[in-house]
Protein backbone atom coordinates (compact mmCIF):
# COMPACT_ATOMS: atom_id res chain seq x y z
CA UNK A 1 0.00 0.00 0.00
CA UNK A 2 1.46 3.55 -1.33
CA UNK A 3 -0.21 5.56 2.01
CA UNK A 4 0.68 3.27 5.62
CA UNK A 5 -0.90 5.00 8.72
CA UNK A 6 0.32 5.10 12.41
CA UNK A 7 -0.31 6.73 15.71
CA UNK A 8 2.41 7.82 17.76
CA UNK A 9 0.73 7.32 20.95
CA UNK A 10 3.26 8.82 22.78
CA UNK A 11 3.59 12.06 21.24
CA UNK A 12 -0.26 12.21 20.00
CA UNK A 13 0.76 12.54 16.21
CA UNK A 14 -0.38 10.74 13.21
CA UNK A 15 2.30 9.88 10.58
CA UNK A 16 1.19 8.51 6.88
CA UNK A 17 4.26 7.19 5.43
CA UNK A 18 3.43 8.13 1.50
CA UNK A 19 5.92 5.21 -0.93
CA UNK A 20 5.74 5.27 -4.55
CA UNK A 21 3.34 6.33 -7.10
CA UNK A 22 0.20 7.59 -5.30
CA UNK A 23 -3.72 8.59 -7.09
CA UNK A 24 -5.84 10.72 -5.60
CA UNK A 25 -8.56 8.22 -5.03
CA UNK A 26 -5.82 5.86 -3.18
CA UNK A 27 -5.27 8.46 -0.53
CA UNK A 28 -9.00 9.34 -0.05
CA UNK A 29 -9.87 5.42 0.47
CA UNK A 30 -6.63 5.30 3.05
CA UNK A 31 -7.45 8.22 4.80
CA UNK A 32 -11.23 7.64 5.32
CA UNK A 33 -10.17 4.09 6.26
CA UNK A 34 -7.47 5.13 8.45
CA UNK A 35 -9.56 7.53 10.65
CA UNK A 36 -12.10 5.20 11.21
CA UNK A 37 -10.69 2.20 11.87
CA UNK A 38 -7.71 3.49 14.04
CA UNK A 39 -10.17 5.45 16.29
CA UNK A 40 -8.32 8.96 16.10
CA UNK A 41 -9.44 12.33 16.49
CA UNK A 42 -10.19 14.45 13.20
CA UNK A 43 -7.83 17.02 14.21
CA UNK A 44 -4.73 15.16 15.27
CA UNK A 45 -1.71 16.79 14.03
CA UNK A 46 0.54 14.46 11.38
CA UNK A 47 3.53 14.03 9.63
CA UNK A 48 3.22 12.83 5.76
CA UNK A 49 6.41 11.49 4.86
CA UNK A 50 6.76 11.96 1.52
CA UNK A 51 10.85 11.15 1.18
CA UNK A 52 9.72 7.73 -0.42
CA UNK A 53 7.42 9.06 -2.63
CA UNK A 54 6.82 9.82 -6.62
CA UNK A 55 6.02 13.06 -7.41
CA UNK A 56 5.90 12.49 -11.37
CA UNK A 57 1.80 12.52 -10.97
CA UNK A 58 1.67 15.93 -9.16
CA UNK A 59 0.20 18.44 -10.75
CA UNK A 60 -1.70 21.64 -9.80
CA UNK A 61 -5.11 20.14 -10.48
CA UNK A 62 -4.31 16.90 -8.50
CA UNK A 63 -3.04 19.44 -5.26
CA UNK A 64 -6.81 21.24 -5.83
CA UNK A 65 -8.48 18.45 -5.60
CA UNK A 66 -6.51 16.73 -2.96
CA UNK A 67 -7.31 20.25 -0.96
CA UNK A 68 -10.86 20.24 -1.83
CA UNK A 69 -10.48 16.37 -0.57
CA UNK A 70 -8.99 17.74 3.08
CA UNK A 71 -11.88 20.17 3.14
CA UNK A 72 -14.20 17.57 3.85
CA UNK A 73 -12.64 15.80 6.50
CA UNK A 74 -13.17 18.50 9.00
CA UNK A 75 -9.54 18.76 10.46
CA UNK A 76 -10.07 21.24 12.77
CA UNK A 77 -6.65 23.20 13.45
CA UNK A 78 -4.61 20.14 12.93
CA UNK A 79 -0.81 21.20 11.99
CA UNK A 80 0.47 19.32 9.40
CA UNK A 81 4.21 18.68 8.72
CA UNK A 82 5.21 17.09 5.17
CA UNK A 83 9.00 15.73 5.17
CA UNK A 84 10.92 15.24 2.04
CA UNK A 85 14.16 14.85 0.87
CA UNK A 86 14.39 15.61 -3.03
CA UNK A 87 14.55 19.23 -4.26
CA UNK A 88 11.20 18.28 -6.24
CA UNK A 89 9.61 17.01 -3.63
CA UNK A 90 9.78 20.17 -1.50
CA UNK A 91 9.27 22.38 -4.34
CA UNK A 92 6.14 20.69 -4.92
CA UNK A 93 5.01 20.36 -1.40
CA UNK A 94 5.66 23.65 -0.91
CA UNK A 95 3.58 24.85 -3.77
CA UNK A 96 0.45 22.85 -2.30
CA UNK A 97 1.40 24.45 1.64
CA UNK A 98 0.70 28.02 -0.45
CA UNK A 99 -2.60 26.50 -2.45
CA UNK A 100 -3.88 25.30 1.12
CA UNK A 101 -3.44 28.51 3.23
CA UNK A 102 -7.08 29.24 3.55
CA UNK A 103 -7.40 26.24 5.33
CA UNK A 104 -7.52 27.07 9.44
CA UNK A 105 -4.42 23.56 9.30
CA UNK A 106 -1.23 24.89 8.95
CA UNK A 107 0.94 23.16 6.74
CA UNK A 108 4.93 23.38 6.84
CA UNK A 109 7.26 21.67 4.80
CA UNK A 110 10.61 19.75 6.71
CA UNK A 111 13.53 18.45 4.86
CA UNK A 112 14.19 16.47 7.82
CA UNK A 113 11.68 14.24 10.43
CA UNK A 114 13.03 15.95 13.41
CA UNK A 115 12.61 19.57 12.46
CA UNK A 116 8.91 18.23 11.84
CA UNK A 117 8.30 16.52 15.30
CA UNK A 118 10.12 19.95 16.57
CA UNK A 119 7.58 22.48 14.94
CA UNK A 120 4.24 19.72 15.92
CA UNK A 121 5.46 20.46 19.70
Amino acid sequence: MPLEFTHDSDNNILIVKVSGLVELEEIKKSAKDSFSSMNIPSDINAIYDLQEMDFSNITTEFQERLIIFRESLNRGNAKIACVTSTDLGFGLARKYEALSDHLPQQVRIFRSMDEAKNWLK
